[in-house]
């Protein structure tokens, strides 16, 4: 049996800062309280439209969002190398809240990332040495990269640096933006 990826695997600095800002500008797209009040048809134009904006921050070709109507409610979503695609399941879209529809997003387009990364189609950012060795990395994971044994799955470094990504994304951007804006309107309000 393969070594497992180290577990301590985090993103570079300057590149966690990068997809919070993704996350911050997501948040103008995607307003939690208007989510909640829309129809499933607005939701999924909401989806369309994050995915897109998404692609685009991660410097990806836009690729339409692929949605699965019959999955398991713990799948949230899945990338296909071969065809490049994300999909997500449907059932994101039911939720009142869109973090995890935002999460999936974030996590798969990652996943586009890193096999844009791997192919030599995009460069690696922040420098050589250290850029090089995350793709090295995720190259090595594809080897054992299975859904079979959870441990495995979750541990594996391109796993990890989806779940990093999407926590940048969403956690670190969006709702970071949210609670500003929230802010903002409480302090104008007080005047």
């Amino acid at each position: 049996m393969a070594a497992a990826s180290p577990i301590a695997r985090h993103l570079y600095d300057l590149e966690a800062r990068d997809l919070s800002l993704i996350g911050r500008g997501l948040r103008q797209r995607v307003h939690p309280d208007v989510w909640r009040r829309a129809g499933l048809a607005q939701r999924e134009d909401m989806a369309r439209a994050a995915h897109a904006y998404i692609r685009t921050g991660y410097g990806l070709d836009q690729r339409p969002l692929h949605l699965a109507k019959n999955w398991p409610a713990f799948l949230l979503g899945d990338f296909d190398p071969r065809t490049r695609t994300v999909t997500v399941n449907s059932r994101l879209l039911k939720a009142d809240d869109p973090t995890a529809l935002l999460g999936a997003l974030a996590h798969e387009n990652r996943h586009a990332v890193q096999q844009e990364r791997m192919d030599g189609r995009q460069p690696v950012p922040y420098g050589d040495d250290v850029g090089h060795t995350e793709v090295d990395a995720w190259k090595d994971a594809t080897g054992t990269y299975t859904r079979d044994q959870f441990v495995d799955y979750h541990y594996n470094a391109l796993e990890v640096d989806a779940r990093e990504a999407a926590t940048s994304v969403v956690d670190e951007g969006f709702w970071v933006e949210h609670r500003r804006l929230l802010e903002e309107r409480v302090a104008e309000v007080g005047r």
